[in-house]
């Protein structure tokens, strides 16, 4: 069976696949460009069982089994949030703007591990730490931290009851922390396939991370160090408050669509 045989068994038109199916495709099958091959057994196989978890709406990320992130190719499943475009926009900012040769640096709720690593891949003096309260996502953080031989510290944290004893100081302390509410994520079907636990509040308010955040940043950021927190479209108004309340100098920045969700904190 060739590519197109494979596409007519399934009524599609080659000139009439989404981008998002063009890609699966072609990673699938090794291509640079989508060309009509003669499929093995075990690439048909391989295809029809992609194409299957396409259809029933897995994120391309977790068929794929890996996601782009600046310079990075990050392995990512199920275990960890997918890597957004719009966090790496902030963070490729962050990595331009923050220029201490040598920095102590904190992410908080690593995931993947996404922004350590970069953080760690474009600043090798830089001393990356990553927490996370999952011991699974620190599985994946820890596998692209060997794929790329980056020494970040990966450690299990739970940002509600173990700041205590993360005691260092710190130059940067950045975090895309869980933040949105229940309602929120049960209105989004389609973010159910990631861990709930890396998207969704503790509280289920939306706000209560930052407030754990904001309190340990107060008394573990060195003098001139900065928070970068993204947090989402409609939170802005009532993260500023708890940021003032906090006694932080705050400077907000957009999206790539525009729309409010960075916070930089400084002292």
């Amino acid at each position: 069976m060739n590519l197109f045989d494979w596409l007519q068994s399934r009524e599609l038109q080659f000139g009439a696949l989404s981008l998002e199916l063009q890609f699966l495709l072609k990673e699938t099958l090794g291509l640079s460009v989508l060309a009509n091959v003669s499929l093995s057994k075990t690439k048909q196989e391989l295809l029809d069982i992609r194409y299957q978890d396409y259809l029933n709406g897995v994120p391309l990320a977790y068929i794929l089994a890996t996601q782009p992130f600046l310079a990075l190719e990050l392995v990512v499943d199920n275990r960890v949030l997918i890597p957004r475009a719009d966090t790496e926009a902030w963070v490729w900012h962050c990595i331009q703007s923050f220029k201490l040769f040598r920095a102590r640096v904190l992410d908080i709720g690593t995931g993947s591990g996404c922004i350590a690593l970069a953080l760690k891949y474009y600043n090798p003096d830089w001393d990356v730490y990553g927490v996370d309260i999952s011991e699974y996502a620190l599985q994946v953080a820890e596998i692209n931290s060997m794929k790329y031989n980056l020494k970040v510290s990966f450690l299990q944290v739970d940002l509600y009851n173990d700041f205590d004893g993360l005691k260092q100081k710190w130059d940067l302390i950045v975090s895309n922390p869980p933040y949105l509410d229940e309602n929120h994520w049960r209105e989004r079907p389609a973010l159910h396939y990631e861990p709930k636990i890396a998207l969704v509040d503790s509280a289920a308010t939306g706000l209560s991370c930052y407030e754990k955040i904001l309190s340990y940043a107060r008394s573990s950021l060195k003098p001139g160090g900065e928070l970068w927190l993204e947090h989402g479209y409609n939170q802005r108004d009532a993260l500023i408050q708890l940021i003032q309340l906090h006694g932080f100098f705050y400077v907000c920045y957009d999206d790539l669509s525009l729309y409010n969700r960075v916070v930089v904190c400084t002292l």
